[in-house]
C-alpha cells in the first residue's frame, strides 16, 4: 500500500482499531487507514442521516452554524473578488447552500445521501443534486466550491481534487475544513479520535497543503479553527437520543431540548476566549484551507 501523498511504501502502525489499522507513513508523515470492512451505501444512510430531525438540525445548522457559513463565503468571496457560482460537494443537508442563496450566490449541491437529499427538498426547499462525486460531471463551470467535512471520506483525495479542478473557472477557488489530526484535543484521544470505517485520511496543515500542491492547487490562506460546539455536538446527540427514548411517547422532547440547547449555549459562550487562543497557537480541531488553481 503507497502512500497516495509521498508515493512512499514504508509506513508505521499508529493504531489497531480491531481488524482495521491506522498507518502513518514513515517518508512524509501522511496518516491514513486500512479498514477490512467493507462498506455499503446504507451505512452513511444509517450513521449519519438516519432519520433527520428537523427541529435540531433548524437549531444547529440553521443558528449555531450560520455564522460559520458566512464566514466561509466571505473568505471566498474575498479571494476571488465577487460572487458566482458555488457547489457545494457533500451538501449534506442543504444548509451551507441555502445561505449561499441567501448571500447571493447561485449556489449548487451534491450529496449522494438520499435521507439528506429528501431533508433538504421536503424541509428547505431545496434540490440538491442526489449523486456521488465519482459520477458527477457538470454543464457548467463554477466559480468557487466548498468542500466542509468531505475530504476525509473520500477515497482518493488527490484524484478527488484534480476532478474538481475540472469543474473550477481558470481563477477558481476552493474552500476546505477538514478535521485536524495533529490538534491537541485529538491527541489526548487518542485511539478515540480515529474512526477507520468512514474516515479513511487524517490531515495536519502541511499535509493538506501539499496534497493539495500535488493536485494542482496554491495555498492562499491555510489556519485552524476551533468551534467549541464540534466537541458539544455529540453529547447534544447523545442526550438527545436518550431523551427521545424516553420522552417520546410523553411528548415532552422539544422542551428538554430547548433546556439543553441553552445550556449549551452558555457554556459556548465561556469557551469562548479559550477557542481563541487555540485558534492563535493553531491548535483548532478543524481545518480550514483556501486555495487556488495554480
Amino acid at each position: 500500500m503507497k502512500c497516495i501523498l509521498c508515493g512512499g511504501e514504508k509506513r508505521k502502525v499508529l493504531y489497531k482499531i480491531g481488524k482495521d489499522r491506522i498507518y502513518e507513513c514513515r517518508a512524509c508523515g501522511f496518516i491514513f487507514a486500512h479498514s477490512q470492512t467493507r462498506l455499503t451505501h446504507g451505512y452513511y444512510e444509517k450513521v449519519y442521516w438516519g432519520n433527520p430531525d428537523r427541529a435540531f438540525y433548524d437549531y444547529y445548522y440553521g443558528r449555531k452554524l450560520k455564522g460559520l457559513h458566512s464566514f466561509y463565503l466571505g473568505k471566498i468571496e474575498k479571494y476571488l473578488g465577487r460572487k458566482g457560482k458555488i457547489l457545494d460537494v457533500g451538501a449534506g443537508l442543504g444548509y451551507f447552500v441555502r445561505e449561499a442563496r441567501k448571500e447571493g450566490w447561485m449556489a449548487e449541491g451534491i450529496e449522494p445521501s438520499e435521507a439528506a437529499s429528501y431533508f433538504a427538498k421536503k424541509s428547505l426547499s431545496l434540490n440538491l443534486i442526489q449523486t456521488d462525486w465519482e459520477d458527477y460531471f457538470p454543464k457548467k463551470k463554477f466559480e468557487a466550491a466548498a468542500i466542509i467535512h468531505t475530504l476525509e471520506h473520500v477515497s482518493h483525495p488527490v484524484r478527488f481534487l484534480k476532478k474538481l479542478s475540472g469543474f473550477l473557472t481558470r481563477s477558481g477557488i476552493i474552500l476546505i475544513e477538514v478535521p485536524n489530526v495533529k490538534a491537541p484535543l485529538a491527541k489526548i484521544r487518542g485511539k478515540g479520535n480515529f474512526d477507520p470505517q468512514s474516515h479513511k485520511y487524517y490531515f495536519s496543515l502541511s499535509t493538506l497543503s501539499r496534497i493539495l500542491e500535488v493536485a494542482g492547487y496554491k495555498v492562499l490562506e491555510a489556519r485552524t479553527l476551533q468551534n467549541q460546539r464540534t466537541t458539544l455536538l455529540f453529547s447534544i446527540i447523545k442526550i438527545k437520543k436518550s431523551l427521545r427514548r424516553k420522552l417520546e411517547e410523553k411528548n415532552q422532547v422539544s422542551g428538554k431540548l430547548n433546556t439543553i440547547f441553552i445550556l449549551v449555549g452558555i457554556v459556548d459562550n465561556f469557551l469562548w476566549p479559550i477557542k481563541k487562543l487555540m485558534e492563535f497557537f493553531d491548535w483548532g480541531e478543524q481545518l480550514f484551507v483556501v486555495a487556488g488553481k495554480s
